[in-house]
């Protein structure tokens, strides 16, 4: 592959474990110092990058010595992600799917074993708020389950799923209690940094606005 568009896999990964893994940091080193002359006779780097590339492959090698001995490579050779490849999730309060339809659903779901494919099934049939509760009443999910839904949810549908239930004063069923417990463990894993900077607030008024435009 050409440099410039060398976008590392989890394979290449375990590739660099294979090549650093053992080696001292001097060894290191000299491998850097050798990838730079092949990407430099590759891409022709101007000599101001070549300088400062040569001046830097000594923290490099050391990052990279500490990282193969406490295998976390992947924080110093990073995997790049496409958000935009994502699935997207889009739910609104209308547009319900009409009862057959519905029914069949939560039949499909009752019949999968896997708690992953049970999730995916859910969130690529159901488009609306209303469809989503009904379901995750109906489709008898263990605790995992509604976990792993809640937390694959956008920011804004789980606020709404959120103000659906604000406390447990009036939680009737199991279910309801099993919900609940789950969007308070996502609400819980919000970052004190986010709540210092506002933007939790940020994500209530957001949810505010694309409700009223749904």
């Amino acid at each position: 592959r050409h440099p410039a568009q060398l976008d590392l896999s989890k394979s290449d990964i375990c590739l660099l474990y294979q090549q650093f893994s053992g080696r001292s940091e001097h060894e290191i080193q000299d491998c850097l110092k050798k990838a730079l002359f092949l990407l430099d006779r590759k891409m022709k780097l101007p000599q101001i990058s070549r300088r400062y590339a040569s001046l830097c492959i000594s923290k490099i090698a050391a990052a990279i010595h500490n990282a193969a001995k406490m295998k976390t490579l992947d924080k110093v050779f990073l995997i790049p992600a496409y958000p935009e490849r994502e699935p997207k999730i889009m739910l609104s309060y209308g547009d319900r799917m009409d009862d057959r339809k519905y029914q069949k659903l939560v039949e499909r779901v009752l019949q999968t074993d896997s708690s992953e494919e049970k999730v995916a099934l859910i969130l690529q049939e159901v488009h609306s708020i209303a469809d989503l509760l009904d379901i995750l009443s109906d489709a008898e999910l263990h605790a995992e389950e509604l976990g792993l839904i809640i937390n694959t949810l956008p920011s804004a549908v789980f606020v709404a799923l959120l103000s659906q239930y604000p406390n447990d004063d009036f939680l009737e069923s199991e279910h309801e209690q099993l919900l609940y417990g789950a969007l308070q463990k996502r609400k819980q894993r919000l970052s004190f940094d986010d709540k210092e900077q506002g933007n939790n607030g940020k994500r209530f008024e957001q949810c505010r606005k694309w409700k009223k435009k749904t």
